[in-house]
């Protein structure tokens, strides 16, 4: 066991405790770059975790509503003209009670 300059005791002997000396002595130089990096680093962190989360909310964001505000499975446009449209709008005058049923 070795004492340090500050008096704290260093729980390495032999070679260690100089390897340990080198890289406290290359920590201690390139302490403000590992800092900034660390700090991008975690704002990267931050930011993806955020866009899951908004990710998340956004899709549960209209089966929500659509069960609140009981919106139909189906909405048809009368001001959407294809021949499709046109032949539900005659199928929904001619037998409105069928198209009822079949929701």
């Amino acid at each position: 066991m070795g004492t340090h300059d500050n008096g704290l005791k260093v729980w390495l002997n032999g070679w260690m405790h100089g390897v340990a000396l080198m890289v406290r002595g290359q920590l201690r130089g390139r302490l403000g770059p590992l800092a900034a990096l660390a700090l991008v680093a975690a704002l990267g962190v931050g930011a993806t975790l955020g866009a899951f989360i908004v990710a998340h909310r956004t899709d549960r964001a209209y089966p929500e509503y659509a069960a609140a505000a009981r919106v139909a499975d189906l909405v048809v446009n009368p001001s959407l003209a294809t021949g499709d449209a046109d032949r539900v709008r005659r199928a929904a005058r001619a037998h409105p009670a069928e198209m009822l049923r079949a929701a």
